[in-house]
Order: C-alpha cells, then sequence, then structure tokens
C-alpha cells in the first residue's frame, strides 16, 4: 500500500505538482521498521500513510512527532524537502 501511495505521489511530482516534498521519517525505540523517505507536504499525509502500516497504526495514537528535533503537536505541520520526522513511542524506566 505505501508503494502504491509513493507512486501516486511520484506521478504527481513529475507532473511538476510543486506542493510535495522528500522528508525522511525514522522509527525510534521499539518501533521496529525502517527509515522512510516519503514525498508528502505535511504530517495529515504522513499519518493517512502510516494507518495503512500494520507495524505503526498501533503507536500512532501514544507516539510524540518531532520535525528536525523539534516536538510539534499540529498534523497541519507543513513540510519542506529534507525535513527528518522522528516518531518518538512513550518511554518507561526507572
Amino acid at each position: 500500500v505505501i508503494i502504491q501511495h509513493l507512486t501516486y505521489l511520484r506521478y504527481n511530482k513529475e507532473k511538476k505538482h510543486k506542493d510535495i516534498f522528500v522528508v525522511k521519517v525514522e522509527f525510534l525505540g521499539p518501533i521496529q521498521k525502517e527509515a522512510l523517505e516519503l514525498d508528502i507536504a505535511d504530517l495529515n499525509e504522513l499519518a493517512v500513510i502510516l494507518q495503512e502500516d500494520e507495524e505503526v497504526k498501533e503507536w500512532l495514537e501514544s507516539c510524540a512527532v518531532a520535525v528536525n528535533d523539534t516536538l510539534v503537536s499540529s498534523l497541519e505541520c507543513p513540510l519542506k524537502d529534507g525535513d527528518k520526522i522522528s516518531l518518538l513511542p512513550p518511554v518507561c524506566g526507572g
């Protein structure tokens, strides 16, 4: 599903769609997933993609999100080409 979405976004980008940028998405802690590079314009688009990924879906409600190492609270956060998005699961310890 993610590959289909990426193919669609790349097709739109080739058609000179200027509102989409390549960003890196990293999954920290116990989320066992390799980093992704996606063509997206904001965190809303990322949320849609990750809802379709069974490995990540269960973490979405509890994760904090950082863009370029700064925590963000809104899915409306615009992204720029080269941004790094980090999904930070809750930490427990003692």
